[in-house]
């Protein structure tokens, strides 16, 4: 039996943020932001609660109901990407001694963030033990509908070639150039749009 799509609630989100720390720990931008691997996890894991939170408040979190899966969305508006108001607090709080890497990580996602009127798709992860089962095709499915009846646009920045492909074939496309990390990692924005 399938596990069921659901929406996420506040009382999911640090089962979420565990299950996206796991399976991001790895990806060349998580260590850019956190080089030492000892530190890194236990770094990420509440800085991915604080973008669940936010997807919470200000656009969508789907998760499989075993929160071995979980697709992160956040509204932006014609006023462009608004973060939670004690964000830059809790941040630097949560960071550390990595805070500089965190700054510059959002200023440069920042810059070359998509203007228009979008849904971004800020998150999506799986927990390694369920990787190649297709629960995160299936979150992205469900997520690119409730789009497809709203025609609202999908932008987010795919962290290495890899996922670039896996986007495609769902018809997210290349948006701009890839964005360039201080270490020399890229990640590459994407765009998608209802037929």
């Amino acid at each position: 039996m399938e596990t069921r799509i659901r929406r996420a609630e506040p009382a999911d989100a640090g089962y979420l943020a565990d299950t996206v720390a796991d399976a991001f720990q790895f990806l060349a931008p998580s260590v850019f932001l956190v080089p030492d691997e000892s530190h890194r996890r236990r770094v990420l894991t509440p800085y991915f609660r604080l973008l669940i939170e936010l997807g919470l408040k200000r656009g969508e979190v789907l998760m499989m109901e075993d929160h071995s899966s979980v697709l992160v969305s956040v509204d932006v508006g014609p006023e462009g990407l608004s973060m939670l108001p004690d964000y830059d607090d809790r941040l630097r709080e949560i960071t550390g001694p990595y805070h500089p890497n965190f700054l510059e990580f959002d200023a440069r996602l920042g810059a070359a963030h998509f203007q228009r009127e979008h849904s971004w798709l800020a998150l999506m992860a799986t927990h390694p033990r369920y990787k190649g089962q297709r629960r995160g095709s299936r979150l992205l499915r469900q997520y690119l509908g409730g789009l497809e009846a709203r025609m609202t646009l999908s932008y987010l920045e795919a962290a290495n070639p890899g996922l670039v492909d896996f986007y495609a074939r769902f018809t997210f496309l290349p948006s701009s150039d890839p964005i360039s990390l201080p270490d020399g990692t890229e990640m590459y924005p994407m765009l998608w749009e209802p037929l």
